[in-house]
């Protein structure tokens, strides 16, 4: 979508499946596509209308789908990940139990995805399983691994520094190459929900982390944080729609034109 045009200038189509962009890579070069037909099909609250599920009466976790990575140039698109891969790589007692792939997010030098792998209602299991469980992977599909907590919504810092939270109001450094936390933010209790939404500034100086006000969801508060100085700041509280979560990189960009 050209913005200065107002109008699409471009789509990406995979015969019948709802292949859809999961995040842009910050190289501008590759998109995370990954199967919102069958993302719709068991947890709607992150569907997109009208998509279908091109693997449905199939095996629950095919080998041919799931993450993949789309050339914005060309178009091409190529597997990183499978479905029954992962399913084998997390040992699941039952490999009909149907999982998927959500929040994929690229890392600031494009080499590296972080993303959740979570499971879906069905006939045989209902709603009550629900893994959530952190992976890892390069962009070339290489050193698939685990992130030690999913950490609810985790963001990159820089290189193979992932942020994820701490349990006593602090955020970590997790290296993901290491396997083991390096650091921190902040001290106990700074910010009021380290497992929300959470994103950097493009310059790296500040942070700020959402935190829901009321259990419907419809206020927010956030906190800022300034690396400089350690200074921190909770914002006013701000109404939102019922549903929707926190947008962290609009408010660090009302911070910047403030």
């Amino acid at each position: 979508y050209d913005i200065e045009k107002r109008q699409r200038i471009r789509e990406y189509r995979f015969g019948k499946e709802s292949i859809a962009n999961g995040g842009v890579a910050p190289s501008g070069k590759y998109f995370a596509g990954i199967n919102y037909g069958k993302l719709s099909r068991i947890r709607e609250i992150v569907s997109y209308a009208g998509a279908k599920d091109s693997t449905f009466g199939g095996p629950a976790n095919p080998d041919s789908d799931w993450l993949f990575k789309v050339d914005i140039a060309t178009g091409e698109r190529h597997l990183l990940v499978s479905c029954s891969k992962l399913a084998e790589f997390l040992d699941l007692d039952d490999p009909d139990y149907p999982i998927y792939v959500h929040h994929t997010l690229w890392n600031r030098d494009s080499d590296r995805i972080v993303f959740a792998v979570m499971g879906g209602a069905s006939e045989k299991y209902g709603k009550g399983k629900w893994p959530n469980v952190g992976c890892v992977i390069g962009s070339d599909g290489s050193n698939l691994g685990f992130v030690d907590s999913p950490g609810g919504h985790p963001e990159w810092f820089d290189g193979r520094l992932l942020t994820l939270p701490g349990k006593k109001g602090f955020l970590e450094f997790y290296d993901v190459d290491a396997k083991k936390v390096v650091g921190r933010i902040g001290d106990e209790g700074v910010f009021l929900s380290p497992g929300d939404d959470k994103a950097y500034s493009p310059d790296c100086k500040w942070f700020v982390v959402s935190h829901k006000v009321n259990a419907k969801r419809t206020k927010r508060t956030y906190t800022f944080y300034r690396f400089a100085d350690k200074a921190h700041f909770n914002s006013p509280v701000i109404r939102t729609k019922p549903g929707i979560g926190a947008v962290c990189a609009l408010a660090l960009s009302f911070l910047h034109t403030s």
